[in-house]
């Protein structure tokens, strides 16, 4: 009984050392993680349809990355590549370690620069590229390889692309550039088109009719290579294209006639009729705004220039808004710096920028009059 008890102290003891119980209390690690993780880069920007990675380094390897707010991206979590969309915003980029230590990082979607290229005065079309940080003060920043008007510059990929458009009759031309100073032709659309719309949808670049293009709808991924995803239910040009709730929305035109169709489709190949618009017009501008599809300015057949704004969020019913200073066709919309801008027009105006509500005509140094110009957001790389 004295061997059993003195054996039984001993055992005692000995896991009592350190002042731990031997398997009850975890050994502390030599190597311990002090979460000491970081991200980069940091800060952080990408501009529209393009993609940064992100990198981690520090604390325990075997990162995975995660966008942990409501952004305008997404992203790959094994590799950290995140795919920014085409609307501005700020998304919280996340890395969690192999230990659950984080590093967090917010990042601002969308260009510090606003461009604007092509466009005509007294019919002529221009190869001008002007840009602006604040859209107020604007500088020659470069040349298009060719005269443009009525095309479109967007942001893709860490590129400006300008696509289509006339220098005197419609084109199908394909330019890119870094830094909207040095441009290379990339490719051609099928058919060439002027006027006609255009969105991002799905990863996808989306030209739809047009002058020239009757109702063909063209997809791309790169610019380079086009293939033909559908046609719209009559040929027609003039109309305005976005992509909202995961459709593209294609709206009013004009073929012999004016259009106040609002067609939606999934991927481009068919087409379904939502709903009509307050009054019919081409040659609008158009774009997404707080859960809202917008339609700006345009004209009818007389022309008579329209100042009216109009929204919805199902296409079918449309509300107006605060209009235009006056009527405007032939003016591009872009969101910028917080605030909406129409860049020119067939009014013969130079901006007016808005938060939302009421208009302001802007004193700038902005090349006008210009009208069937193209804008973008952007950062040169």
């Amino acid at each position: 009984m004295l061997v059993r008890m003195r054996a039984s102290w001993w055992l005692v003891g000995l896991a009592l050392v350190g002042g731990c119980r031997l398997g009850f209390d975890p050994m502390e690690r030599p190597d311990a993680v002090d979460c000491a993780v970081t991200i980069s880069p940091n800060p952080a920007r990408v501009n529209f349809n393009s993609r940064l990675t992100f990198s981690a380094d520090g604390g325990e390897p075997g990162y995975q990355f995660a966008i942990v707010t409501d952004g305008k991206a997404s992203i790959e979590a094994a590799t950290g590549e995140l795919t920014a969309g085409a609307h501005a915003g700020t998304a919280t980029v996340e890395v969690k370690d192999a230990a659950g230590c984080r590093a967090s990082v917010d990042v601002v979607i969308g260009g510090d620069t606003l461009w604007f290229a092509g466009g005509s005065t007294a019919a002529v079309p221009s190869r001008e590229i002007w840009r602006s940080t604040n859209g107020i003060d604007w500088t020659l920043a470069g040349l298009l390889p060719l005269r443009r008007t009525n095309g479109v510059l967007v942001s893709f990929r860490d590129q400006l692309l300008y696509i289509a458009g006339s220098d005197a009759t419609p084109v199908a031309t394909v330019f890119a550039s870094p830094d909207g100073i040095t441009w290379s032709l990339i490719g051609s659309l099928p058919e060439p088109a002027s006027s006609f719309g255009f969105a991002i949808h799905r990863g996808l670049m989306f030209v739809v009719g047009g002058n020239g293009n009757a109702d063909n709808v063209f997809s791309s991924s790169d610019g380079v290579t086009w293939t033909t995803a559908g046609h719209l239910p009559d040929p027609n040009h003039g109309g305005s294209l976005v992509s909202f709730e995961d459709r593209l929305w294609y709206v009013g035109g004009h073929n012999g006639t004016l259009y106040d169709w609002v067609l939606a489709s999934s991927d481009g190949s068919i087409w379904t009729r939502k709903g009509s618009i307050p009054l019919a017009r081409e040659y609008h501008a158009a774009l997404i705004r707080d859960g809202a599809m917008w339609i700006i300015g345009g004209q009818d057949t007389m022309p008579t220039k329209l100042s009216d704004v109009s929204t919805t969020t199902n296409g079918a019913d449309w509300t107006s808004i605060t209009s235009l200073p006056m009527g405007r066709a032939f003016g591009p919309i872009a969101t910028f710096a917080g605030r909406l801008w129409s860049l020119g027009g067939n009014d013969l105006g130079g901006v007016w920028s808005t938060t939302g509500t009421a208009w302001t005509v802007d004193s700038t140094t902005f090349p006008a009059p210009r009208q069937g110009g193209a804008t973008a957001v952007f950062t040169p790389r």
